[in-house]
């Protein structure tokens, strides 16, 4: 047992130090403009690190060398799937002109970010202990959060996108699940103003999409509080709270942009909801429109692998990316595969860490997939996959599922 333990927390370190390291170094390169000529470096820097720490741990630890089936044929799987793509499309991963090159971008992260993440977590036993790091790196993480929004507030001309950062939006909302479930489960006050403070963190400097994801944790929060009266006043006191903001929302924002106005900053997210601008696509639409003409044209196999990224740089839509990968008939299967596992998981009751890091990632990732996110760059995607892969290893330790 306490081997298994050890095992455990070495995962878990890892684990948490590698999302955590890239998430604070991704928020403060969006708002320095020093730290931003440096990024290339802070990525080889980070690289180096993390490989490193999984280096140590499969090569030096012979309990790495047990896989999971499913595990290992997706990891057959990929080659195979990104070979057989090259071959139909010669310039898939030579060309370096738009938008053949942000399938090099989006390959460089699968393979840095995604997929370590993937197989290591399939070797999760306990995910209590994964939980309990990732709620321990909360006040490093929170820290950093601070700095960086005071960075993008002293100086201004640091908003590198016009207003707003896309990616320090991102980055935000792993931070600020992890507030709202360390609050349920271990009850911490100033866990609730830290939240607050990040909300408005994302209002400020980052985009709009993040906030759909905070309003389907807000949802969450209150549909999971027990007892029912308790949960009945919350959500009183939410309405009470709700109402008057939402019948007076202009003026406040109004009042909030501007009082951020004359400090130099310039809001993107508050500029465009008073402006009635907060439904606004972003030209994502056109980008919809192209991926599914192609798309059209080979609905049966999809475009292959990083269809998206060759047909437009970004599909701005983790489902219709899915689509643009697999085609229509493999692309809804495999979505669907993804939900039977998830609500399985949840509906089991017998590994409530486990269910509870699944829904932390699928609330970041999940309400943003409509307008956000690439399949091979989703990292909370692959994370999910191999909490729900790994969770047979468990069950069939000294049987058949083990290579």
């Amino acid at each position: 047992m306490k081997k298994k333990k050890d095992l455990n927390e070495q995962i878990a370190f890892v684990i948490t130090f590698h999302i955590c390291f890239m998430q604070c170094k991704n928020m403060l390169v969006s708002t320095s403009e020093v730290l931003y000529t440096l990024n290339s470096k802070l990525n080889l820097v980070a690289m180096i690190l993390v490989l490193l720490l999984y280096g140590r741990l499969f090569l030096f630890d012979s309990r790495f060398r047990l896989m999971n089936k499913s595990i290992f044929c997706i990891i057959c799987a990929i080659p195979i799937w990104w070979g057989f793509s090259y071959l139909i499309d010669p310039r898939l991963f030579i060309d370096a002109t738009f938008p053949y090159n942000y399938v090099r971008r989006q390959a460089i992260t699968f393979i840095a970010y995604c997929f370590p993440l993937f197989l290591i977590s399939s070797y999760v036993t306990d995910v209590r202990v994964l939980l309990n790091k990732l709620y321990r790196v909360v006040p490093i993480t929170f820290i950093v959060a601070t700095i960086s929004m005071i960075l993008c507030i002293v100086n201004p001309s640091s908003s590198l996108d016009k207003g707003y950062s896309m990616s320090y939006g991102n980055q935000m909302l792993l931070l600020s699940v992890l507030l709202v479930f360390r609050y349920m489960d271990e009850r911490r006050k100033y866990d609730i103003l830290m939240f607050l403070m990040t909300v408005g963190y994302i209002f400020i400097g980052g985009s709009r999409g993040p906030l759909v994801s905070i309003f389907v944790l807000f949802l969450y929060w209150i549909f999971t509080i027990k007892p029912k009266w308790k949960r009945n006043l919350s959500a009183a006191i939410l309405s009470a709270i709700a109402i008057p903001s939402l019948l007076f929302w202009k003026e406040l924002l109004m009042l909030l942009y501007g009082i951020l106005n004359k400090m130099g900053v310039n809001s993107r997210s508050l500029y465009m909801m008073i402006n009635g601008m907060g439904t606004y696509d972003s030209g994502r639409s056109l980008f919809h429109d192209t991926l599914f003409k192609a798309l059209n044209e080979s609905p049966v196999l999809g475009l292959g692998a990083f269809g998206g990224e060759k047909t437009v740089g970004l599909a701005h839509s983790l489902y219709i990316d899915i689509l643009a990968n697999f085609g229509y008939v493999f692309g809804i299967v495999f979505m669907l595969l993804i939900l039977w596992g998830i609500c399985n998981q949840i509906k089991s009751k017998n590994d409530t860490a486990r269910s509870e890091v699944i829904i932390m990632m699928g609330i970041i990732l999940f309400p943003r997939g409509f307008f956000d996110e690439t399949f091979w760059g989703a990292w909370p995607l692959w994370l999910i996959m191999g909490l729900l892969l790994g969770k047979k290893k468990v069950v069939r330790n000294n049987q058949e599922g083990i290579l």
